[in-house]
């Protein structure tokens, strides 16, 4: 739930963004990750939180929010929304004057959603992620071979909530084989310290979290272009 220590600290660089405003799902999520954002935005002397708002899930109207942010002057708006919501924030903000290069940072963004908010309306949209489709690892590659051989020209795109489904399946293999049972006590006793190879490259668990690469994405028309990769991030990080 914590914000990646590596790519938020490199929005916190003066000349990336100086006035933050933070906007999420009413959930515990959105509320933890904005703890986490706020301990860094008031450590940085340069940086200004300007702004902290929470709707409900099938909002419709972002304008107030909006609003906000450009009368705030917000230089970055971190969104931890999902789905259907953060498609029509996106769109809206987009259309809103004076607010379509407004860089935004979402978190839990994926490529079905950046589908769905379109080439125009994705500018300056980041994201922070552990998977994408153009990680260059072995693992990957057959990965990648195997899911368009098996879907041919008509399955859908492939995400990063996706590569989390098939990974699922090898970390169960591996921590059942470490601990030569399947109960769940046995999986988290053997859980600490099991290292694994998967299409997201090398990873470890750590206190139930992984060890793993975090590349800062940016939108491209309907692809995320990795910018900045920062290796084996630890979960207190």
């Amino acid at each position: 739930s914590r914000v990646s220590n590596g790519p938020f600290l490199w929005f916190l660089e003066p000349l990336i963004a100086k006035k933050w405003y933070l906007l999420g799902h009413d959930y515990c999520w959105p509320h933890s990750l904005n703890a986490s954002a706020r301990h860094y935005i008031n450590q940085h002397s340069q940086a200004e939180l300007i702004g902290t708002h929470y709707v409900p899930f099938g909002t419709e109207d972002y304008s107030p929010y909006i609003d906000a942010m450009r009368e705030a002057k917000a230089d970055i708006v971190l969104f931890s929304l999902v789905g259907d919501d953060a498609i029509s924030f996106n769109r809206q903000l987009y259309d809103t004057p004076d607010m379509g290069h407004t860089i935004r940072f979402g978190p839990l963004m994926e490529e079905n959603t950046l589908l769905a908010i379109g080439s125009t309306a994705s500018n300056e949209i980041y994201a922070a992620t552990s998977y994408h489709t153009g990680l260059a690892n072995a693992q990957n590659t057959v990965f990648l071979e195997e899911y368009k051989s098996a879907i041919k020209q008509n399955g859908p795109m492939l995400t990063s909530l996706g590569e989390s489904c098939y990974e699922a399946l090898i970390f169960i293999k591996n921590i059942s084989v470490t601990s030569n049972s399947l109960s769940l006590d046995s999986f988290a006793k053997a859980s600490h310290g099991l290292a694994y190879n998967s299409p997201r490259g090398s990873v470890r668990m750590e206190h139930r979290h992984l060890v793993q690469d975090i590349h800062l994405l940016q939108a491209q028309d309907f692809h995320f272009q990795a910018i900045k990769s920062f290796d084996q991030v630890t979960p207190s990080d």
